[in-house]
């Protein structure tokens, strides 16, 4: 982590490490809408392929303190990496007229092949998520949120199917 940031050219503003004050009420609150989209596609989906009797976990068991303590580091380290590393430098390396898109798009695609070891279905949702998430990043220029965002979804998920 500390490895990147002084190896970079890139200032801790620019890798969303800190937020900027004249969006940051915006970003809460865009941040809060995609959080309960998020959910309730998870909890919906859920109580759907449940009806229709597909059961990916029998119950909800919830998870530990513990396993959310640690995905907590696994989110923001991965928000690092994923929108203040990749996502910037690919933006910044491509001159392109969707550079923004692009980036967007590519670093998505690294983000699922990441979580291809959890299957298909969680790496297509895995890429949806960091869609949204590339996009919540390129408007605000904020991983927190998006660390937070990731947080959330993917321990419900976590909790909801594995």
């Amino acid at each position: 982590f500390l490895e990147i940031i002084f190896c970079t050219s890139f200032s801790l503003r620019d890798i969303g490490v800190i937020p900027k004050r004249a969006t940051f009420r915006k970003n809460l609150i865009e941040t809060g809408i995609l959080l309960l989209a998020g959910c309730f596609v998870l909890i919906f989906s859920k109580l759907i392929l449940t009806l229709i009797g597909i059961e990916i976990k029998k119950k909800f068991i919830g998870g530990s303190l513990h396993g959310a303590r640690v995905y907590l580091f696994t989110a923001i380290f991965q928000e690092f990496l994923a929108r203040g590393v990749i996502q910037t430098s690919i933006k910044s390396l491509m001159q392109v007229k969707y550079q923004k898109t692009f980036g967007i798009l590519l670093t998505s695609l690294l983000f699922s092949l990441m979580h291809l070891p959890f299957g298909f279905i969680f790496m297509l949702s895995a890429f949806a998520l960091s869609i949204a998430l590339g996009y919540l990043y390129e408007r605000h220029g904020n991983m927190w949120s998006c660390a937070v965002l990731h947080w959330v979804c993917g321990y419900l998920a976590m909790c909801l199917y594995f």
